[in-house]
C-alpha cells in the first residue's frame, strides 16, 4: 500500500508486525546497496577531486566517505596485481562479473536484480554523508546521527523504477511511504507507528544520484544543499587547500571536521561537568580544524593518506632529521620516531591536569604525586626532543624499549636520578618483591627494577619464574628506557654497523618517501610472521593470514600549513 501524504492519511495493516516491515525493507536496500558496492562493472573512469554527491552534502558534515568503484586504468591495473599476491585467489575473476553473478543468484527471491535492474544506471560513484555526530554523555538515550547514502546514477527513469519496486515490496507486506516534495524532488519516507528518534528511513531519486536517508529531515537539508540554499562541502575552502596534497586518481576520498566533532563533545561534557570546558576549549586550539584522506592502489600496496590542518599551539609540529633508527637493533620488528615529543606530551599533560581539576579531584592528590616524583609531571618530559619506540625478537626474547633524546641533558639526569631514587626505596621493602641493582655498561650506570610475584609469565627477570624487569639509562643526551633486561644492555653495545638503521631492508621502505619528515613508523610483517613461526600455536593460522604481507610503513610530514601522513601496507 503506498499512499501520498497529501492526498490520504497514512495506513498500515495490522496484520503484520511493525518490527517485520523494517527487517524487510532493510534487507531489500541493503540488497540494493551491496550490489551498488560490490557488483559494478569496472570500466574505467577517473575521477577528480570529490564526486557530484559531495554537491549535496552541507559544509559543516561531519564525516564523509567516497569510493569510485568504476576505477581509472592504472587504479584497476594496479589492484589486480595486488589481488595476484595473495595465494590462491583469481584476480579476473574478482574483478569480473562474478560478483555480480553472486548477487543476481542472492536476489532471486527479490523484485530485482543487479544485473538487470541496478547495473544500468548505477554510475560507480558511492558516497555516505555523515551530517553531525550527536555527543550525549547519556548511554541509555543514543542519538543516530542524521546519515545520507549516495548511488551516482546514470539513468533516474531506471533507478526510479527499483525504488518503485521496494516501496511495492513493502506495500505487499502491509508497509506504506508517504510523499512530499523538496525543491522539485519527491522525498519518501517510510511510515512507522512508533518512530524511532532520528531513525525514520526516507530516500530520494534526483537527475543524478540515488539518495537513503536516516530521516526525511537528512534527505530535505541534502537537497536544500544541492539547490543551492547552503554551501556544500565541495565549497569549503579547506576541500579545496587539502585535495592538492592527496594523490590523485584517488579510488576513496573523505573529510572529516574535526573541530565540529570535538566541540559537540566539549559542549556535551562541559554541561555536565562545566569546570571541563576549559580544558576542551586547550584541546580545541591545540588540534587540527579538518581532514581529508584518500585511498590509492600502488604496483605494490595498498596506500593511505590523510592530510589535516596543522595544529596550532604547544602541539606544532616540524620536519627534521634524525638518526634514532641508527641506535635500535636490526632485528626490530617496529619502529616508531618522532619529533618534539616532549613538547607535545607537555600540552597533553596540561590538558589532563585541566580536566582532572574540573572533575572535582582534590588538587592534594596531584600535588602529593608531584612531591613523590620531584617535580611536576611537565617537567618529567619536557626535556624530552626527538623519541623513539622500538619492539623486537633478539631469538630467545621479546623486547620492547624507548630512545629518547634529551634537550636538556642536566634536566634528562636528574629526572632520572629521581626514578632511580625512588625505585631505591621500593626495593628496601623485602615483602615487596622488588630488587634494584645497578650495573655500568659501556661507561653508564644501568638501573634494573625487578619485581617477581606469582600469576604471571617470566619477562626478564633472571632466576625468575614469574615477573618482569625494567631498565633505564643515560648516556650522555639520550635516555634509554627497556622492558625486560636486555634491551637497554645491547643499545649501549650496539654497533652502528648492526642497527635498523643501516640495514638495506629498512632503507628501502623508508624510500618509498624520501625528505626529511616528523615521523616514521615501520613494521616488518614479514620478520613477525617468521618469528611467530617458532609457536606450533600460532604458525599455521598466522601464516595464511601474514603470507601475502611484506612491511607497514607510515610517513608524517609538514607541507606549508597542513600536516600529511601517508601508509602503505606492502605486498610480496
Amino acid at each position: 500500500m503506498i499512499q501520498d501524504i497529501a492526498t490520504a492519511e497514512r495506513a498500515v495493516s495490522s496484520q503484520t508486525p511493525r518490527w517485520r516491515i523494517a527487517v524487510i525493507a532493510a534487507v531489500v536496500l541493503l540488497a540494493v546497496a551491496i550490489g551498488a558496492v560490490l557488483g559494478v562493472t569496472l570500466s574505467g573512469r577517473a575521477s577528480a577531486g570529490l564526486s557530484a554527491a559531495a554537491g549535496y552534502a552541507p559544509a559543516d558534515t561531519a564525516m564523509y566517505l567516497e569510493a569510485n568503484l568504476e576505477l581509472p586504468d592504472a587504479q584497476r591495473a594496479n589492484l589486480r596485481g595486488l589481488i595476484q599476491r595473495f595465494p590462491g585467489v583469481d584476480a579476473d575473476q574478482v574483478l569480473g562479473s562474478a560478483l555480480a553473478d553472486t548477487l543476481d543468484e542472492a536476489l532471486s527471491g527479490a523484485p530485482f536484480d543487479y544485473s538487470t535492474d541496478i547495473a544500468p544506471w548505477f554510475d560507480g560513484q558511492v558516497a555516505i554523508a555523515v551530517l553531525d555526530l550527536p555527543a550525549t554523555t547519556d548511554p541509555l538515550n543514543p542519538q543516530i546521527p542524521a546519515t545520507v547514502a549516495f548511488f551516482g546514477t546514470r539513468d533516474a527513469a531506471a533507478a526510479t523504477a527499483v525504488a518503485d519496486r521496494v516501496r511495492g515490496a513493502v506495500g505487499d507486506q502491509g508497509g506504506s511511504f508517504s510523499s512530499s516534495r523538496v525543491d522539485g524532488v519527491t522525498v519518501w519516507t517510510m511510515d512507522l507507528a512508533e518512530p524511532m528518534t532520528g531513525a525514520d528511513f526516507s530516500y530520494a531519486v534526483t537527475d543524478d544520484q540515488l539518495l537513503l536517508g536516516s530521516s526525511p529531515d537528512a534527505v530535505t537539508a541534502a537537497l536544500d544543499v544541492h539547490a543551492g540554499s547552503a554551501d556544500s562541502l565541495a565549497q569549503r575552502p579547506e576541500v579545496r587547500d587539502l585535495s592538492g596534497h592527496l594523490p590523485d586518481g584517488a579510488t576513496g576520498l573523505m573529510t572529516m571536521d574535526l573541530s565540529s566533532a570535538v566541540a559537540d563533545l566539549r559542549d556535551a561534557l562541559a554541561s555536565q561537568m562545566p569546570a571541563l570546558g576549559d580544558a576542551y576549549d586547550q584541546l580545541l586550539a591545540d588540534s587540527p580544524t579538518f581532514m581529508m584522506g584518500a585511498l590509492t592502489f600502488e604496483a605494490d600496496a595498498v596506500r593511505m593518506d590523510t592530510v589535516s590542518t596543522a595544529p596550532g599551539g604547544d602541539q606544532a609540529v616540524s620536519n627534521g632529521a634524525r638518526d634514532l633508527a641508527d641506535q635500535v637493533p636490526a632485528d626490530a620488528l617496529f619502529y616508531a620516531d618522532g619529533r618534539n615529543v616532549g613538547t607535545r606530551m607537555s600540552a597533553v599533560v596540561t590538558s589532563l591536569q585541566a580536566a582532572l581539576a574540573g572533575s572535582g579531584m582534590d588538587p592534594a592528590m596531584l600535588d602529593q604525586v608531584e612531591g613523590a616524583l620531584g617535580a611536576s609531571l611537565e617537567d618529567y618530559v619536557s626535556w624530552i626532543g626527538d623519541a623513539a619506540v622500538v619492539a623486537g625478537y633478539d631469538g630467545s626474547q621479546p623486547y620492547l624499549g624507548m630512545v629518547l633524546e634529551a634537550t636538556d641533558a642536566n634536566a634528562a639526569a636528574t629526572r632520572v636520578n629521581q626514578l632511580s631514587a625512588l625505585a631505591q626505596l621500593a626495593g628496601l621493602d623485602p615483602s615487596s618483591g622488588v630488587t634494584v641493582r645497578t650495573d655500568t655498561v659501556a661507561g653508564s650506570e644501568v638501573t634494573t627494577l625487578s619485581v617477581e610475584f606469582s600469576g604471571a609469565p617470566a619477562f626478564g627477570v633472571p632466576g625468575s619464574d614469574a615477573g618482569f624487569a625494567v631498565q633505564w639509562a643515560v648516556d650522555g643526551d639520550r635516555v634509554l628506557i627497556g622492558v625486560g633486561d636486555r634491551f637497554v644492555e645491547r643499545i649501549l653495545q650496539l654497533d652502528q654497523a648492526d642497527s635498523l638503521g643501516a640495514s638495506d631492508r629498512f632503507a628501502t621502505a623508508t624510500g618509498r618517501y624520501s625528505g626529511e619528515n616528523a615521523s616514521t613508523m615501520f613494521l616488518d610483517v614479514a620478520a613477525v610472521r617468521n618469528a611467530l613461526a617458532s609457536s606450533a600455536a600460532l604458525a599455521e593460522p598466522m601464516a595464511s593470514v601474514l603470507s601475502a604481507f611484506d612491511y607497514v610503513l607510515a610517513d608524517g610530514r609538514v607541507e606549508g600549513s597542513v600536516v600529511v601522513d601517508r601508509v602503505a601496507v606492502v605486498l610480496k
